[in-house]
Formats: C-alpha cells, structure tokens, sequence
C-alpha cells in the first residue's frame, strides 16, 4: 500500500519523501551512535549532505525528528504483522520478539526517546499516534494469546498478564546488553541470545507451571 501511494506522488513530493527518510535514517545512525542529546541537527545534515536549513523544511524541531523514528519504529512492526498474519502464533511471536530484541540498542534508544518526548511534551500528537499504532500491534497478541488460553496451552489469567511479563523479559535483556559487566561474562552473544529467546518463548507455558512438566509450548506458541 505505501508503495503505491509512493508511485502516486508527483517528481517534487517523491524527491522531499526521499529526503525526508535520508534524514531519518542519518538521525538514527547517529543516535545509535554517538547518543541523541550528543546530535545536531548540523551532524545530521552533514550526514544528509544537505544543510541545515533543509532539515528544517522537514522537521521544525528534533523532537519531531525523534517522534517520527518511533513511528516508523512501531509501523515496521505493524508491517511485518501484516505480512505473517495469524495462521503461525509460533511464528508471530518468534518474529515479534526478534524485532524487539535483534538490536537491543534500538530498542534502548527508542525507550529514552519516548520518556524525553513525554517529558518535553513539544510532540503530544505525534506520540499519541505512535501509541496507536503500538495499541494495535498489542491487540493482535492479545488476540493470540487468548486463543491459546483457551487452548489450554497457556495459564488463565488476563492477556494484558502475558504481555507485561514479555514486556518485563524484554526490557531486562536489553538492559543486559546495555550493562558492561555483564556483556563482559558472555563469550559468545549468539547462542545467549538464542538461549534467552527459548526462555522467553517458554514464558506464562501453562504446563510449565503447573506440573513442571517441561512441555516446550511457548508463551504464544506462541
């Protein structure tokens, strides 16, 4: 769909689209890099190889600039829900939890990003919408989770349950990888990662609980 919108705009509009994500994906890079509050907008647009005032055709302020990198965020994710659909909750949540956890960093990124646009309140409407959208990537977890408590294959509690302790799980592991002392107890990040990925995938297992049986049906295989 956004393609084809794409394919609709005229020369001039696809060019100011066309910047408007090199300067996004330049912000990003840098953010990653060396912190947002050490970023200009001038290394941004240096980046860009455009000037200054160009990013300021785009973006009034660099919180607009950290709203819009959350959107994006949360529509990549909507998009790929998109794409798998609903017919493999092993799938979906597997693919789920990659997106949040395959770069820990970005995810840490956009947590300190979100506080400082709630705390600075210059982007309320940005963020609402940046909400929404999460809202609606949350239902559709939620919708899978209750079919599988009903299923049996998950403790009955409320949805929202299992997602909090996801939510939890999640913001723990990147606060490993953000801890020096402890990445300095991992020789190897890849097999970590895919240990900490079946634990996750374990978690709120109904017979896992209950009878400490072992049984590897996940939290939303979920």
């Amino acid at each position: 769909m956004a393609a084809d919108q794409d394919t609709d705009l005229t020369p001039k509009a696809a060019e100011f689209k066309k910047r408007e994500k090199a300067v996004l994906d330049c912000a990003l890079e840098l953010f990653l890099e060396h912190g947002e509050s050490k970023v200009t907008v001038e290394m941004i647009a240096d980046k860009a190889g455009i000037g200054k005032g160009t990013v300021y055709k785009h973006f009034t302020t660099k919180s607009e600039i950290y709203a819009l990198l959350m959107i994006q965020y949360e529509s990549e994710m909507s998009d790929m829900f998109q794409r798998i659909g609903h017919e493999d909750p092993a799938v979906l949540a597997r693919e789920y939890f990659n997106f949040r956890l395959g770069n820990p960093e970005k995810y840490a990124l956009f947590d300190r990003l979100e506080s400082l646009c709630k705390s600075e309140g210059k982007v309320d409407e940005m963020v609402r919408e940046m909400h929404r959208i999460r809202r609606e990537n949350m239902e559709r977890l939620i919708n899978v989770i209750s079919r599988r408590i009903a299923e049996g294959k998950l403790v009955d509690v409320p949805p929202t349950y299992h997602l909090g302790a996801a939510w939890a799980f999640v913001h723990g592991v990147v606060a490993l990888y953000q801890s020096d002392f402890y990445k300095s107890m991992i020789d190897d990040e890849e097999p970590f990662f895919n240990y900490l990925m079946e634990v996750l995938l374990r978690l709120g297992n109904k017979d896992k609980l209950d009878s400490g049986s072992g049984k590897e049906d996940a939290i939303v295989n979920l």
